[in-house]
């Protein structure tokens, strides 16, 4: 939520230091007045609603800056200026009281206190509601919450400041050698604090110290009779290049001091972080292996009745390990030495790493835990990864637990505070009593088909939640067990229901809490996040302190993008941090991950990534290079159970991993390569000798030349090839070095396959320039890899290696046409008439086209069309109209409404081109709003505006002068609550019609993905209800929940800022006619200067689908899916007619495996699939294989990886 606050609050910010001074700057957007009843409620955007019970609930900026290294805040000031009063008198809601969610009668409503309101001060008396400094890896945040408005309760007045002035004094703290010690500038560590603070630029101000080389990213905490159990755990996180370890507890607590055993494992802990920045931590052992520390919570004190709690189970203890208090005082936690651990002045609530826990009662539990984080990273069922399910009962309070989980639905901006949810494009299903009742079998059903993400608000306690008890979670009634249907991650907000510890709401100590059951059966859940103590709310609204925490876990996951479980966790306590409170604290302390804190969340489809890797590596190797597919992504080298090395590819996809030792031994090592979002790569390299010498090709280097040197490697290229070989063996190569080039592509010619040098010392390497010549011949598509072997010969010896080159290729395809009437008043092509007609193509491909021929032809009776076009050079991703003008000329007796169909060939010297029919209308009007359109608009919502009308300060026909605008006259923003509908004439359609239209458009928008106002098309056909279509291309932005639009949250529309762009609506499948509303909604915030339509056009395409393209090259393509297991389909397009065609399979090696079709072929488009099997149907092993096309004199091989 961090970044988000910036931008949209308008922060601007200029931080200076002087001697222990911090001067920050504030400037307010506008406010928003909501009346409800009798009381007003006033928000900024993204504010937090906060105050204490029975106070005015007023509007706080969250603040978390980063201090000078080893200071401490001591002082806090805010100055305001431009005070401004808002309108009106205001009685300002009263604070409402928190309270147990599993409460059995709603609390009464909390009137305002009379001491407040009817008093003549001003309220609050202080502009920020306390200050903190906590700590992070050693660096200094403070945190606060500052609120810009001041309120005169007696006489309901209300004032804001818009601009704010923060002075924050600082002094050094007491422990700053502890401090240091934790500074570290890891890159995880600076993402992180990128993430947290306001000011992430002071991070360079800080002096760190370097770490040593070696790196501990995961420590798992076992008993020492379970850690063979847990070393599958540890080589799984290894696979994902984090340094694994294991300690056993009994090491732990035998070796190191402390007042008590959680005290213990916490030093331990400070040490591993100072020696290495440890990044996640699993407690494996319930609280008989692994004990808790209990830490104190309040709530409602001073109040009747409040809550107390000396022993809220909370891990979070062994995560936040910095101190800046008095090294003087008590034990970290309890710095006054009482019986209350975590007292309000005593916590630092910043974790360092991410720490999760898993209690367990027997192997069995271990084993199938691992065995769902094992499947849930590297073998998740795909479609159903973009899955949730939202559970909401009925507390017996106003608000019903259906009210909460909506907020987490596409997102929430309620009572002032921004947060994303789960997109509603996700397949979303929810239960909620408010909609009607639900019992356990209805949940059973859901859970089984394995929703990715759970969030779960109602009635809880130690062995019960979601109407269901501990006996009821068992794999009879819970059936997802990761291979037919994905295994999930749950966040329940109920009370009690991760109190690993077992102690139950009246005090007394039961069996294992619900959450162990979840995570410890073989199906269910792989992780759960839960309350060890009561869960909190507020009876009449959703600002509750629990519901809280929940909105920022999912923001922290779909907003900031953080995915790894653990720290999407630990971000949503630290975005709270401005704002706590006794409630606050509670929840922060029992707010615990039972599960895998490394677990990376899912929140895309999953896709593949293919790497190219020697497949030998010879012994004493001390470094691998690969190249991915894929950038960012971490590359781990395993040998046996031990990680010997990691590196990113970065964004050129390319890295080399060195090893942290020695390959003494022959054998293999695994490469596994991963990233977000991505189904792992997995592949094994042998281990070869190196006795004598060993001469490989270690590197190549492509230069083109030539007729076409564009920096893009493509057919028609002469390729100069440097060439590098290394002699890794141990002895000299003592005769000549002989080297040849060949492959079996026939779409290469080699032009110099040959080239001799006289020696090669052990460990030298010779790089040989213009060592070999090919020729790329036409034809060859986009990203084929081509494959060549190297072969080295020195008097007996015989070395062999493989380089590959990847070819791109330009790929045409239809964008849409433009006619422009010789004649007539309108944009409509009438009989009689003649018109010039512009192509537009778009060359998606990664290649140049050179030279493209276009040709146009009609065959209709109506209808001539002649032309031709020759364009030099269409650019990669370049969008280019044709240079001359088709002319097309239509008879005086063509019927109106009427289509004549044209056919476009374009072809270039690269052997790539497009063939296609469309249609054009005749008779069939456009609209460019220079004359009388009969165009309506009008408001579709009491209580909102029309603002569509004829306007000329904007337009985009040519010469022309007007386009309708939704917006103020000329320049003028648009108004708050706005729900206008701007509507077209009815319009005939045929076939597959095409209506596109040109608009500009200036709203306001939330963040990339997210808006406040903004515009969508609706249609009605053949005269009926008008509903929403989606554009070619859909949506950029969705609304976000928000009361004040018109429209319902998750609404798909178009917002933001750009200039023209053209916007195409496919009507395929539709006939007869159709009506158009272009609908512009507005909340009552941030205006922009409005929504542009121009220039709407009708045409009609015969058919747009693949099948209309005549194959004008030969096409093995890329498999899918791909890694596969054991089955993929693999597609492949014939140009020639009647051609010998083979589909085979190879391995490694470049053994034949089987072949999947021999047969002679017509031109067109087919796929085969292979099941993983050889010639004699047994199944085949992991790894890379490759399929072969061989079509007449055109070869194409593809890469796949087949994943066991």
């Amino acid at each position: 939520m961090k970044k988000t606050v910036l931008v949209v609050i308008l922060i601007l910010f200029s931080i200076s230091i002087f001697p222990e001074i911090i001067n920050y700057n504030i400037t307010c957007s506008e406010p928003q007045i909501v009346q409800s009843g009798d009381y007003t409620t006033v928000n900024f955007r993204h504010s937090v609603q906060f105050g204490e019970t029975g106070m005015p609930s007023l509007p706080y900026f969250g603040l978390q800056l980063l201090l000078p290294q080893n200071e401490k805040a001591i002082s806090l000031q805010v100055t305001g200026s431009n005070r401004t009063r808002i309108s009106g008198e205001h009685l300002l809601y009263p604070v409402q009281q928190q309270q147990p969610l599993s409460a059995k009668i709603r609390q009464d409503f909390v009137a305002a206190d009379a001491s407040v309101y009817n008093s003549s001060g001003i309220f609050p008396s202080s502009a920020y509601h306390g200050f903190r400094t906590d700590f992070y890896s050693g660096y200094s945040i403070l945190s606060a919450a500052i609120t810009p408005v001041e309120y005169i309760p007696v006489d309901g007045e209300l004032f804001y400041y818009k601009d704010l002035e923060i002075i924050i004094e600082t002094e050094p703290v007491a422990e700053a050698d502890r401090l240091e010690r934790f500074l570290n500038k890891k890159k995880s560590t600076v993402n992180y604090l990128n993430r947290i603070v306001n000011n992430p630029e002071m991070i360079f101000n800080y002096q760190v110290r370097n770490f040593r080389e070696e790196e501990v990213d995961y420590l798992i905490i076992a008993e020492e009779s379970k850690v063979d159990l847990w070393e599958q755990l540890a080589y799984i996180h290894k696979s994902f290049g984090k340094a694994t370890e294991i300690v056993t507890i009994e090491y732990i607590l035998s070796s190191y001091d402390g007042i008590d055993d959680p005290e213990r494992i916490r030093n331990y802990l400070i040490e591993q972080y100072d020696e290495f920045a440890v990044q996640y931590v699993l407690l494996a052992g319930d609280t008989d292996v692994i004990p808790h520390r209990g830490l104190y919570g309040i709530v409602n004190a001073g109040s009747p009745s409040p809550t107390e709690d000396l022993d809220i189970p909370a891990d979070m203890y062994y995560s936040c390990l910095d101190r800046g208090s008095d090294p003087n005082l008590g034990p970290d936690w309890n710095n006054d030495n009482d019986e209350f651990w975590g007292e309000e002045d005593e916590a630092d609530l910043i974790p360092e790493f991410a720490i999760g826990r898993f209690p367990y009662n027997n192997d069995q539990e271990i084993e199938n835990f691992i065995n769902k984080v094992e499947k849930y990273l590297n073998d998740p069922v795909t479609d159903q990864v973009t899955t949730a399910l939202f559970v909401g009962e009925d507390l017996g309070w106003s608000a019903w637990g259906g009210d909460h989980m909506d907020e987490m639905i596409g997102g929430s901006e309620n009572y002032g505070y921004s947060t994303t949810g789960v997109p509603v494009e996700w397949d979303i299903s929810t239960l909620y009593d408010r909609d009607g009742y639900w019992g356990q079998y209805d949940l059973y059903n859901e859970l089984n088909n394995g929703p990715n993400l759970i969030s779960h608000l109602g009635h809880s306690s130690t062995q019960y939640t979601m109407k269901i008890y501990n006996n009821d979670v068992n794999t009879t009634n819970i059936t997802n067990n990761g291979n037919e249907n994905n295994f999930s991650i749950i966040f329940t907000q109920g009370c009690y229901g991760g109190a690993f510890d077992n102690r139950n709401s009246n005090g007394s100590y039961v069996g294992d809490c619900i959450t162990e059951r979840f995570v410890g059966i073989e199906t269910s859940a792989v992780s759960m996040i839960s309350h060890s103590r009561y869960g909190w709310g507020s009876s009449y609204d959703t600002n509750g302190a629990s519901q809280h925490y929940n909105r920022e876990y999912i923001d922290a996951i779909f907003g900031e993008e953080i995915f790894d479980l653990g720290y999407a966790l630990n971000d949503a306590k630290i975005d709270a941090i401005p704002f706590m409170s006794g409630v606050m604290y509670w929840v922060a302390y029992e707010t615990n991950l039972l599960g895998d804190p490394a677990l990376r969340i899912w929140t895309d489809y999953p896709q593949e990534i293919l790497v190219s890797h020697p497949s030998d590596i010879v012994i004493g190797s001390q470094q691998l290079q690969i190249t991915c597919s894929v950038a960012n992504a971490t590359a781990a080298v395993l040998l046996g159970n031990e990680l010997i090395g990691t590196a990113d590819t970065g964004t050129t996809g390319q890295a080399t991993v060195e090893f942290n030792q020695l390959l003494e031994n022959l054998g293999e090592i695994t490469l596994k390569v991963s990233k977000h979002n991505f189904l792992n790569f997995e592949s094994t390299i042998n281990v070869i000798p190196s006795d004598g010498p060993y001469i490989i090709c270690n590197d190549v280097e492509y230069i083109e030349n030539g007729e076409f040197i564009d920096g893009v490697i493509q057919s028609l290229d002469i390729l100069d090839l440097n060439i590098t070989l290394n002699n890794i063996g141990f002895e000299a190569s003592s005769e000549e070095i002989y080297v040849t080039l060949s492959t079996e592509s026939e779409q290469v010619e080699i032009i110099e396959d040959s080239f001799m040098i006289t020696d090669l010392a052990s460990l030298e390497e010779n790089t040989i320039e213009n060592a070999f010549q090919i020729e790329l011949l036409s034809g060859i598509p986009n990203d084929t890899i081509l494959e060549f072997t190297v072969n080295i010969t020195s008097g007996e010896n015989n070395w062999q290696s493989n380089i590959f080159l990847t070819v791109s290729a330009p790929e045409l395809q239809f964008a849409y046409y433009t006619i422009i009437p010789d004649s007539g008043d309108d944009l409509s092509l009438d009989p009689g008439e003649s018109a010039e007609l512009y192509l537009t193509l778009i060359n998606s491909g990664e290649g140049y086209s050179y030279e493209l021929n276009t040709s146009i032809f009609s065959y209709d009776q109506y209808v001539t069309a002649s032309g031709f076009s020759v364009e030099a050079v269409i650019a990669p991703g370049e969008e280019l109209t044709v240079s001359e003008p088709f002319i097309v000329q239509v008879a005086e007796n063509c019927p109106q409404d009427y289509f004549a169909d044209l056919e476009i060939l374009a072809y270039d010297i690269v052997a790539s081109g497009l063939f296609f029919q469309f249609s054009i209308p005749i008779g069939l009007t456009g609209y460019n709003f220079e004359n009388a359109v009969e165009w309506e608009h009008m408001s579709l919502t009491n209580g909102f505006s029309d603002e569509w009308h004829l306007e000329t300060y904007r337009n985009h026909t040519q010469n022309g002068s007007f386009s309708m605008k939704c917006g103020g006259a000329g320049s003028s923003d648009y108004s708050a609550s706005l729900h206008a509908a701007l509507i077209s004439p009815v319009i005939p359609i045929s076939g597959n019609t095409i209506i596109r239209f040109w608009h500009w458009m200036d709203a306001e928008i939330q963040n990339s993905t997210s808006a406040w106002d903004g515009g969508l098309i609706e249609a009605s056909f053949n005269g009926g209800e008008f509903s929403p279509i989606q554009p070619v291309g859909g949506y950029p932005y969705t609304i976000v929940n928000n009361p004040d639009s018109p429209f319902d949250p998750g609404m798909p529309v178009f917002s933001g800022t750009h200039d023209w762009e053209q916007v195409e609506l496919n009507l395929s499948g539709y006939t007869g006619s159709v009506q158009l509303r272009f609908v512009f909604g507005t909340d009552g915030y941030v205006n922009g200067e409005g929504w542009y339509i121009d220039d709407v056009t009708i045409e009609n395409l015969v058919d747009a689908d693949e099948d209309m393209t005549i194959p004008v090259i030969s096409q093995l393509r890329q498999n899918h899916p791909n890694p596969f297991n054991p089955v993929t389909s693999i597609g492949f397009t014939i140009a020639e007619n009647e051609v010998d065609t083979e589909i085979s399979i190879y391995n490694l090696k470049g053994q034949r495996v089987t072949t999947l079709l021999q047969e002679n072929l017509p031109r067109g488009d087919y796929s085969v699939v292979w099941e993983g099997k050889d010639e004699a149907g047994r199944d085949v092993g992991s790894g890379v294989y490759f399929s072969k096309m061989k079509a007449g004199r055109f070869t194409s091989v593809k890469k796949m990886i087949l994943m066991k």
